[in-house]
């Protein structure tokens, strides 16, 4: 969740860690990249920031706003959600009902914020699961408005568009994602059929990921985090990680 990600970006920026930083979990694996050549120490961070969280809300289960809220209280963030859709369940299940937030009725709660001058407050924007195109579209134009009101915001950007080579998000938002949203983005977490369909390149090794990650940065994003990687066995996988992680360890030394 792009909650975590905030909080460990706090965790990174303290570490100024600026180098790949790769992370296994049984069959899963997480490659971290912030370049030496895109300095973390412009990101801004406070220590109670103000966090406008655009995501998807679920009666049952724990996805979007319903898991981001609280972990990023618990560290210190005030968060504003906006719940981009407000469904039964999550839609992995066989059905869902409820409704999806429209881009216009987006606008009208952000303008709402505006006109009585709480905009202001925001140090961050965080986004997840969007529907459709005129709404990626509005939270673009939000994004915009609280750069004009905070130049300094950070946008936490969680491009979720499918998972396992299948897309669960109207394919016209991959290029709006790619061509609008990724060049204003600070971080950008993406999984790896995420990050695949962002760059156009298939990532079957921790250096095609590495790859990836250089190509999402020459965009805009100083932070790219592929959330989940599935490359080869467990103890490969290990193998792999350690190998780099002590490649890492001997270079700043």
């Amino acid at each position: 969740n792009t909650s975590a990600h905030l909080c460990f970006a706090r965790k990174l920026q303290r570490a100024n860690n600026c180098a790949a930083i790769l992370l296994t979990s049984g069959l899963r694996t997480c490659c971290i990249h912030t370049p030496t050549q895109h300095s973390v120490s412009n990101f801004q961070m406070t220590e109670s920031g103000r966090v406008l969280s655009i995501q998807s809300h679920t009666v049952h289960g724990y996805v979007g706003n319903k898991c981001a809220v609280f972990p990023l209280q618990l560290h210190g963030f005030e968060v504003d959600p906006i719940n981009s859709v407000q469904f039964s369940n999550h839609t992995g299940y066989k059905s869902w009902r409820g409704e999806v937030l429209q881009g216009e009725q987006l606008w009208a709660l952000v303008q709402g914020l505006h006109e009585n001058e709480l905009l202001e407050g925001y140090t961050h924007v965080l986004t997840g699961y969007i529907g459709s195109v005129s709404f990626l579209e509005t939270v673009l134009r939000s994004v915009e408005l609280l750069k004009r009101v905070n130049p300094h915001i950070a946008f936490f950007c969680d491009p979720v568009m499918g998972d396992h080579g299948k897309l669960y998000v109207p394919e016209a938002l991959v290029a709006i994602y790619a061509e609008k949203v990724v060049p204003i983005a600070a971080v950008l977490t993406p999984n790896q059929f995420e990050a695949e369909m962002l760059t156009g390149s298939e990532i079957t090794s921790l250096k095609a990921a590495s790859d990836a990650c250089k190509d999402l940065h020459s965009r805009g994003p100083h932070t790219v985090i592929i959330t989940s990687l599935t490359l080869c066995s467990k103890e490969a996988a290990t193998k792999a990680a350690a190998a780099a992680l002590e490649g890492h360890r001997r270079e700043s030394q």
